[in-house]
């Protein structure tokens, strides 16, 4: 890892003059620091571009050697799993297995399935969640009624300062 460079400390300016001068050269700074940033940006996508086109050949070749294989291995899927006793079968460089995956719930039209969970026979209220959550934009809008809460306290985030250099734009030619 580099060593950080040290940067040399600024001194307090002495006057508004002075500390407008900071204020430009903050202003040049940062805006120097935004065109790097884009720079290492475009850097970064071309190099991530430049893999994927290496590596799609090979994601090809891998899918259609992947193929292949399931292909073989269900086509005498009998024979290596001992007539269904095993899922699996192990080849010399590696093994090949048939998996169930796990059970999932579909469901379409979401609100008419909630509505008739609402309205069904008490067996189904299993598969209704009551979630409860405190809210807290409700006690941002209403603070003197928060802070009558037990545990609850509702208090500025504290000041910050800000130094906000001005920028000029490129105006579009008549």
């Amino acid at each position: 890892m580099a060593k950080k460079a040290k940067l040399p400390a600024v001194d307090a300016p002495a006057d508004d003059i002075e500390c407008d001068s900071y204020i430009l050269a903050l202003g040049e700074l940062h805006r120097y620091l935004v065109k790097l940033e884009a720079e290492m940006n475009d850097a970064l996508a071309k190099a991530k571009a430049d893999f994927e086109t290496q590596a799609e050949p090979h994601r090809q070749r891998l899918a259609a050697l992947h193929g292949a294989i399931e292909g073989y291995c269900n086509a005498h899927r009998e024979r290596l799993t001992g007539g269904g006793k095993t899922k699996s079968y192990r080849f010399g460089n590696g093994e090949v297995a048939w998996r169930l995956r796990p059970k999932k719930v579909t469901i379409k039209g979401a609100k008419k399935v909630l509505a008739w969970l609402k309205e069904a026979p008490k067996q189904f209220e299993k598969f209704l969640r009551i979630k409860h959550a405190i809210d807290r934009e409700a006690m941002l809008r209403w603070p003197e009624l928060a802070a009558e809460v037990p545990g609850v306290k509702v208090a500025s985030a504290g000041e910050q300062f800000a130094v906000t250099p001005n920028e000029m734009k490129l105006e579009k030619a008549a």
